[in-house]
């Protein structure tokens, strides 16, 4: 009797051992079930939010949070990457371009193309009979002291862009390295930064840094600030105000542009929107354009912002020589760019020297005086291509009258010069173009 008891009890007890088992089993199971759900819910959501036409604000902000949170998630992995090996030689150094540049065949296909609405159609090359095409070449640097070459663009796509490279600087405090000169305060404040804020200061040719930064990350934009309307810079503008539209000395005479000619500013709904227009006489027969994108009235660059990833600000000031002190220091209020807040200056033209004294008088000096001037970098850039493609590779649809134009097609050498700048960010390097 006693053997028969103690087997029911050891039954009992396996059985129960068994069937926790199966709890377990099922209730992992409903929990993987109702998380999957949990995301079709969003997703359809979403969905429906954009169908419903929710307001642009509201669009732009779940945008935000879905980019920003899928950039967290990877941010550790950007965070622990290094810099490989054939990039080391040019790491927090300086470097001529035209001794190291080369161009090397791409056969990855573009990540953007004429229909870009960040691009100005004037640079456009589409149905352009020359082959290989622009975008069809890639710069990369060659080391002097070995035979490898780094690959810049390889390299800023392996940091996921503008965004990955900012987190890693902002992960590692490279942001203009703190010296004994700055005070306690702002050494906290570098410490606390959380977006990276870049300042572009120059003409036409900075523009198209802008926008092919704009064009090659545009999954990445989390922020946009766009004027539209207002005063713009353009050539008959120029001269009708006694400005000379190459950036010499004006003459007597001159009208500088003012607050109440500035316009209004806008925020892109990225869904809904682009900046610039298409028009047929910027592209050859054989393109097909575009007839349900609407673009936004007087939108324009030469007054604007792009944020990637909620991490790194790109400010764009085309021809600050046109403007009165006054409606600059307006825009910029306009902008919401504090003068204490910008960790990198790119000019050109000696464009710097254009902005306000009351202005210019609180970037740090740290800051002001690593400024990097690219105003011949598009010049080399083109005598390094035309030395191992054999052409420079310009704008060259129906408008331009003389082709190619000074500006390079895009996408095109501009992608190599955006790269140039996000690497010289990543490296904290100088290239120098003299």
């Amino acid at each position: 009797m006693k053997l028969v008891i103690l087997c029911f009890a050891c039954s009992v007890v396996i059985l129960a051992v068994i069937c926790n088992s199966l709890f377990s089993i099922l209730s992992s199971k409903d929990v993987v079930e109702v998380s999957q759900t949990k995301k079709l819910v969003l997703s359809n959501n979403e969905t429906n939010s954009t169908r419903n036409g929710t307001d642009t604000n509201e669009t732009n902000h779940t945008q935000n949070e879905i980019n920003i949170t899928a950039k967290n998630e990877s941010m550790s992995s950007t965070n622990s990457r290094e810099i490989p090996l054939e990039c080391k030689p040019f790491v927090r150094k300086s470097f001529q371009l035209i001794d190291v540049g080369r161009f090397i065949r791409s056969y990855k296909t573009p990540s953007y193309d004429y229909l870009c609405g960040f691009m100005k159609p004037r640079y456009n090359c589409a149905g352009s009979p020359v082959k290989p095409s622009a975008f069809e070449w890639k710069l990369v640097l060659k080391s002097v002291s070995s035979n490898s070459s780094c690959d810049i663009s390889t390299l800023v796509d392996s940091y996921e862009g503008p965004s990955g490279i900012a987190n890693y600087l902002l992960s590692r405090s490279n942001i203009i390295k703190n010296s004994k000169s700055i005070n306690k305060n702002e050494s906290t404040r570098n410490q606390q930064k959380k977006i990276v804020k870049v300042l572009f200061i120059g003409n036409s040719y900075i523009r198209q840094i802008f926008e092919a930064l704009a064009c090659r990350w545009y999954n990445e934009i989390t922020d946009t600030c766009f004027q539209n309307s207002g005063a713009v810079p353009s050539l008959a503008f120029l001269r009708s105000r006694g400005i000379d539209p190459f950036g010499n000395k004006t003459g007597e005479g001159t009208r500088y542009i003012d607050i109440n000619e500035i316009g209004n500013f806008t925020h892109i709904n990225l869904q809904k929107e682009q900046c610039h227009d298409f028009r047929q006489i910027f592209y050859r027969d054989n393109v097909t354009l575009p007839a349900n994108i609407s673009s936004i009235p007087s939108c324009n660059d030469n007054i604007a912002y792009i944020e990637f990833g909620a991490s790194i600000r790109f400010y764009n000031l085309i021809r600050p020589d046109i403007y009165k002190p006054n409606a600059i220091n307006y825009f910029m209020n306009q902008l919401s760019l504090k003068p204490e807040s910008i960790d990198y200056i790119f000019f050109n033209n000696d464009h710097d020297k254009h902005l306000p004294k009351s202005f210019a008088s609180k970037i740090r000096k740290l800051v002001w005086n690593a400024r990097r001037d690219l105003s011949v970098l598009l010049q080399k850039l083109a005598i390094i291509q035309k030395k191992y493609t054999g052409k420079f590779y310009g704008a060259d649809n129906p408008w331009i009258t003389n082709p190619p134009d000074g500006h390079g097609c895009m996408p095109g050498v501009p992608d190599d010069e955006a790269n140039l700048v996000l690497f010289s960010l990543l490296a904290q390097n100088r290239i120098m173009i003299q």
